[in-house]
């Protein structure tokens, strides 16, 4: 997959950056936002493979971001980070909103 283009999205630039430089060592094409708008803005313009998000975001809710690419966008595959522990429940309803991993 290298090669492939991904778009990270998080309210804090410090770990988008860090993100970034990994991946582009690894060869990936990468694009940053730390927005929900900016995301959606981005996918107008340009075709990712990947999305890898921040599973929650200062702005709106991230589920209903997930849930908007997916019926737009519905061959991107999304993946979902997060520093606290999630219950099932959540972890459920992530996933049923269209987080692929």
């Amino acid at each position: 997959m290298s090669g492939e283009k991904v778009l990270l999205i998080d309210t804090e630039k410090n770990v988008l950056l860090a993100y970034q430089t990994v991946l582009e060592e690894e060869g990936y094409t990468v694009d940053i936002a730390t927005s929900d708008e900016e995301a959606l803005n981005k996918l107008n313009f340009q075709g990712f493979a990947v999305i890898i998000t921040e599973s929650y975001l200062k702005s709106k809710s991230t589920l209903n971001l997930v849930k908007k690419v997916k019926r737009l966008y519905p061959e991107i595959y999304i993946i979902m980070i997060s520093a606290v522990l999630l219950k099932p429940d959540t972890y459920e309803e992530i996933i049923l909103a269209g987080v692929d991993d």
